[in-house]
């Protein structure tokens, strides 16, 4: 594992994100903008289309300025390199993660897992040229070549919890055509991988996606004094290995609702 990068965002630390979203922004979001928000909420604090906010801008403003949405997306690794994120999995042990990182998905690694811990190598078999009917649109290759996150490791737990009780939805998905579950959930130890993810490296969609949220939970907490942050649920994936110097740290969450057997909290 690398050392602690130093300008990460972390979502739960809106103390510290929020002075550098306000800095990099200073030129169409301030203390008047908000001032007038606060004054004339919108119904809706709405993250994929800033309207709302827009509108304050230039009312304060004046002129035809530029969208909200679109300048801190550009801006955005201006002000952090990394997000911290979360790779939710279930390891027999952890020394890959931490000689080799966190590797994108490899569909022939996986299918050859799957021969070796499923003990019915004909049902698997079977499962696997159903799939594979559909060519590029087949199921595995939705995930090929990914790694997946969530920023808020409440939303991990409670909502994506199979990946820690099973680990690899490949796996897990394959699970449920050859009566595998159990296998699945005898191997390994729920684990939440704690990562600092390069920004540049999330598709440019979730990018936007990310600023968006950043301005909409900025404007709705100057307005709404009793505002209470919620879960937050936001998943990502990058095209690529993530390196092991990105690793933060290795959590053991426990508690985790499994919607396979009527959402017993397990592990």
């Amino acid at each position: 594992m690398g050392k602690p990068v130093t300008n990460v965002l972390i979502w739960g630390d809106y103390r510290r994100w929020r002075p550098t979203v306000m800095r990099i922004m200073s030129d169409l979001l301030d203390s008047t903008v908000l001032q007038e928000l606060k004054k004339h909420p919108p119904r809706y604090f709405r993250s994929d289309k800033l309207d709302w906010l827009n509108s304050t801008i230039r009312k304060v403003k004046g002129g035809d300025l530029p969208d909200s949405l679109a300048v801190l997306t550009e801006r955005l690794q201006s002000g952090f390199s990394h997000i911290r994120a979360y790779h939710g999995c279930r390891p027999v042990s952890i020394a890959s993660y931490k000689e080799e990182g966190i590797k994108a998905s490899d569909i022939s690694a996986l299918e050859q897992e799957a021969y070796r811990i499923f003990p019915d190598r004909s049902r698997v078999e079977k499962a696997l040229r159903e799939w594979n009917k559909d060519g590029d649109l087949a199921y595995p290759n939705h995930n090929r070549g990914r790694v997946f996150f969530c920023v808020d490791l409440r939303e991990l737990v409670e909502q994506c919890g199979q990946y820690l009780l099973y680990g690899s939805e490949f796996l897990l998905c394959l699970a449920s055509a050859v009566n595998g579950h159990d296998v699945l959930r005898r191997r390994g130890s729920a684990t939440a991988i704690e990562c600092d993810v390069p920004i540049g490296w999330m598709p440019y969609a979730f990018q936007t996606e990310l600023a968006g949220e950043l301005l909409r939970e900025i404007c709705e907490r100057s307005c709404d004094k009793r505002y209470q942050p919620d879960m937050f649920e936001f998943g990502f994936y990058i095209q690529r290995t993530l390196p092991p110097e990105n690793i933060v740290g290795f959590l053991h969450p426990s508690g985790i609702p499994n919607y396979h057997n009527r959402n017993v909290r397990e592990d």
